[in-house]
């Protein structure tokens, strides 16, 4: 520990270090010392200890991401058997435990049954991380008997990964924070809610359930996937009753559930790999996303051809740009054909059925946007993000949002905030303003005018097309040339 080196200033200056039990607490396991450690253990008096590995932030209480670099290589347990017998001796003096899963699975037996005790001051309990991804190589998760609520009294975080818990585990129901990874799906939403309903005072939840093992992959999930939820040939979007019920998640600040899961399979040379969107085990067995969210005044949904992911929040996502609802949908150029045809509907459907009130939209996919838009009548801010490659869709996009007088429909008619951010190489000379002129001039004739309009500046434009600009937007008109990557 670099604070150490303060003691050989002088010999007043380790006086004060040796005579500083709090400084004592936190004991490393990712550096060999078993000297060092027992003159930690000797000198911390009767402190309340933090065993690690690695540099995690022990300010953090609530269970919110920590570093990463404590899982990396270099930051793992140097002796388990060391680690077991601190926890051992000194259980009754133990608050926070947050370590890497062992390499060997009899290390990783003993680690977790060295927890199996009583420790009446344990705070947070972290074993690996509820973030990471799985590869084929690695095994199925170990199911152990959790922890029973009078061993650990004090216990408001825990996280662990390869290591099974019971969803409807006493222990969850005075967590604060929770990050499971590899666990068992819940059977239903129903059942789910449940679980949250008996959980109030979450403010941060990452579970990321099992996906397809590899010894049972198939050669295309998106099929999978749409089996399990009823074909789909005519590309109508799938109807889905209201909700029975709501959960309100009033303490919520973070909420992930895993969508899809990264599985590398290697392929027949047994050297290459070859990562598939497991959209098969993205979505609750009885698809329902709708009530889960219904209580939340913001949600992040994120789409990749890998994953994607679902956060709902109770408070602002963005404070600096006090977002009152978010949703993030990214799809990648490898399902984007079939994802605008039947995964974005179940999605972006019943997303946009949630809020009453604004939502702004990260976004970043090729699509149809008259289909994406018609889901959003409520829409109030627009995010985009236009990714490289998709100069052509510019056109028709600003034609929706921004139509001509000639037009038959207005597309999200309630539309004030219009920020877009284009990425990659782009041709200034095939871009034009004058229709996105024309457009502000639309909405503002139907009284619909946008407050804030941001706009990457990817042609020349004459002061006079500029001043125009300005007059039909009611509060901003930023062109920035900086957003254009024209390597």
């Amino acid at each position: 520990m670099e604070w150490t080196k303060l003691s050989e200033v002088c010999p007043t200056w380790r006086t004060v270090a040796v005579q500083s039990p709090i400084s004592w607490t936190s004991i490393s396991v990712a550096q060999e010392g078993l000297r060092f450690h027992r003159l930690c253990l000797e000198l911390s008096g009767k402190m309340p200890l933090d065993i690690f590995a690695g540099d995690f932030d022990f300010s953090d209480v609530y269970g919110e991401s920590h570093s990463d670099t404590a899982l990396e290589s270099g930051n793992c347990i140097v002796d388990v058997a060391m680690v077991v017998d601190i926890i051992s001796k000194y259980s009754h003096r133990i608050r926070i435990v947050r370590l890497p899963i062992p390499e060997s699975e009899s290390d990783l037996e003993m680690l977790v049954a060295s927890l199996n005790t009583t420790m009446p001051l344990l705070s947070v309990r972290a074993l690996g991380s509820g973030e990471t991804y799985i590869h084929a190589s690695e095994p199925e998760a170990s199911f152990t008997p959790a922890p029973l609520v009078h061993q650990y009294p004090s216990l408001h975080s825990l996280t662990l990964e390869r290591i099974g818990i019971p969803w409807d585990s006493p222990i969850l129901t005075s967590l604060v924070g929770l990050e499971l990874n590899l666990i068992q799906r819940p059977s239903s939403m129903e059942v789910f809610l449940e679980i949250l309903d008996a959980c109030p005072r979450l403010q941060r939840l990452v579970a990321f359930a099992p996906g397809l093992h590899p010894k049972s992959r198939k050669t295309n999930l998106l099929d999978d996937f749409e089996d399990d939820c009823g074909s789909n040939t005519n590309n109508d979007e799938p109807q889905y009753p209201p909700p029975t019920r709501t959960v309100a998640l009033q303490h919520m600040r973070d909420f992930r559930m895993e969508a899809t899961r990264q599985l590398r399979c290697p392929l027949e040379d047994g050297i290459e790999y070859d990562v598939i969107p497991n959209i098969a085990h993205a979505i609750p067995k009885d698809k329902t996303l709708l009530p889960l969210f219904s209580e939340t005044r913001s949600v992040r949904i994120y789409v990749t051809d890998v994953y994607l992911e679902v956060r709902g929040y109770t408070v602002d996502c963005s404070v600096s740009d006090n977002i009152t609802a978010s949703l993030i949908l990214h799809f990648s150029d490898y399902i984007a054909d079939r994802s605008t045809a039947y995964l974005l509907p179940v999605v972006t459907v019943q997303v946009a059925q949630l809020f009453s009130s604004s939502l702004i939209v990260h976004w970043e996919m090729l699509g149809d946007w008259e289909k994406i838009f018609s889901f959003l009548p409520l829409l109030e801010h627009l995010k985009l993000n236009i990714a490289n490659g998709v100069n052509c869709e510019i056109k028709p996009l600003f034609k929706i949002l921004l139509p001509s007088f000639t037009d038959e429909k207005l597309f999200c008619p309630r539309l004030k905030t219009l920020f877009v951010e284009i990425r990659g190489n782009f041709y200034p000379k095939t871009a034009k303003f004058t229709p996105i002129v024309d457009g502000l001039a639309f909405r503002s004739s139907l009284g619909t005018p946008l407050h804030s309009l941001s706009l990457p500046s990817y042609c020349p434009t004459s002061k006079k097309l500029v001043g125009r600009l300005k007059s039909l937007v009611g509060t901003a008109l930023e062109l920035s040339q900086s957003r254009i990557n024209r390597n």
